[in-house]
């Protein structure tokens, strides 16, 4: 590992870029992109936003090629920040060798979350998402998703040690992504299926795939409507493990996980189930939009909302996800526009999580 204490009070400089050119590389809206970040830049970023723990490049993670119950992670750098002496903040530059054929402890479970301490270089697989301890003390790299006791997929998600402020990586931590603007959730027409507005999130470590300076920035891309295959319905069974039906991109209100039981029940006839949406963007630039089954249905719409709102403020499996939107929908609609004229469908829009 190489270790280079410099104290805070030494502004590096920043390859001859002023604080508005800076900020003009961390928006996704502007014309030039994936110039490669340096450690100049990183530093300037840090002093000039707030400082936090985090990735800087590389450490790129994939299944072992002989061994689906392991994973490898490319070599890369990251930075620790050391706040204890807040008159003389200290950061160390960590350089990772990388690592192959580590097992995932979790496997049982649906996901696990990846973590290294920068000391030690040692990367752990653990069940909870990073907490705001977290982000001063471990690099967090992302997250393996399980099924059937073997690694299936991995989210690229790492907290970087730039692109977002301290603040805003505090507000992911604590809430989930977040919608910057648009990506609004709309009745299609008709039917049971849904709109998906332009719009701009920050998730951690997803827009690394498009622009390595703006690591957090994604872009939505309209789907009018979110076709088969982006359109996910998801519940946990009684082992907590989520079960996903990507067969067709209609809201379907005429089932609910009854009391977290782990298997749909049909909603009572006049009765309205309730359901929470969430936007991912996966590896590739793969675009999700994922939909939650409530566990109660309820004889008031207005009451349904709130119940869902609670809900999912602390929800472990969201937690990578910007919120979209919360939609009540009475049993026997089949037409999500007529709903919202008669009252029988509600959809609120919800850009954070608390």
């Amino acid at each position: 590992m190489s270790s280079e204490n410099i104290p805070w009070s030494s502004k590096p400089k920043i390859n001859g870029l002023s604080l508005t050119d800076l900020l003009q590389r961390r928006t996704p809206s502007r014309t030039v992109k994936n110039q490669e970040i340096s450690i100049e830049d990183v530093l300037a970023f840090v002093t000039s936003f707030g400082s936090h723990t985090g990735a800087i490049k590389d450490m790129q993670k994939s299944i072992n090629g002989g061994d689906a119950t392991r994973f490898d992670i490319a070599s890369g750098t990251a930075i620790k920040i050391d706040k204890s002496n807040p008159t003389n903040i200290l950061y160390t530059l960590v350089e990772f060798p990388g690592l192959t054929g580590q097992l995932d402890t979790n496997l049982t479970n649906s996901f696990s979350h990846l973590y290294m301490d920068p000391d030690t270089q040692i990367v752990t697989t653990e069940l909870l998402p990073p907490d705001l301890a977290d982000i001063h003390d471990r690099i967090y790299l992302g997250v393996l998703l399980h099924t059937g006791g073997v690694i299936t997929a991995i989210v690229d998600s790492p907290i970087f040690a730039y692109g977002s402020s301290t603040a805003e990586i505090t507000e992911m931590v604590l809430g989930g992504g977040i919608t910057i603007f648009g990506g609004n959730i709309t009745a299609n027409g008709a039917n049971l299926k849904l709109d998906l507005a332009l719009g701009v999130d920050q998730q951690f470590g997803r827009g690394r795939q498009f622009d390595p300076n703006s690591p957090d920035s994604i872009e939505t891309a309209a789907q009018t409507p979110v076709p088969v295959g982006n359109f996910i319905k998801t519940y946990e069974d009684a082992g907590g493990n989520l079960v996903i039906d990507a067969s067709t991109n209609d809201v379907d209100p005429t089932m609910f996980n009854e009391d977290n039981l782990g298997t749909l029940e049909t909603v009572s006839n006049n009765q309205f189930t309730v359901f929470s949406t969430f936007y991912a963007v996966l590896p590739g630039g793969l675009s999700r939009t994922i939909l939650y089954y409530d566990t109660e249905e309820f004889s008031d719409i207005n009451i349904a909302l709130s119940e869902i709102d609670s809900r999912f403020k602390e929800h472990v499996d969201t937690i990578r996800l910007s919120p979209r939107a919360n939609i009540a929908v009475r049993n026997n609609v089949v037409d999500l526009t007529a709903g919202l004229a008669s009252g029988l469908v509600k959809i609120e829009r919800k850009l954070r999580r608390v």
